[in-house]
């Protein structure tokens, strides 16, 4: 939630206008905005328009279940290791 807080307060500066001049301006007009290059990691491999899908809830969900659901298993174990 921290991190859609982050990202909604400057949405328009994450996408300033693709429909209205294309990709590779609004790319470059946000990569070149030093306000928020360092939010740069959550939206750099995204287009301007879906600045959101880095929050979005599956994909956070997803990540946390890689990094940390295997610590939930018994730990050591043959099931931790062929789930991992």
């Amino acid at each position: 939630m921290f991190v859609l807080y982050l990202l909604h307060g400057v949405k328009g500066k994450l996408d300033p206008g693709q429909d209205r001049m294309g990709i590779l301006e609004a790319v470059q007009r946000r990569d070149d905005n030093a306000e928020i290059k360092y939010l740069s990691f959550m939206f750099e491999s995204y287009q301007p328009k879906y600045w959101w899908f880095e929050v979005e809830v599956a994909e956070v969900y997803r990540r946390i279940s890689l990094t940390g659901g295997l610590r939930l298993l018994a730990g050591g174990g043959g099931v931790q290791y062929a789930v991992g």
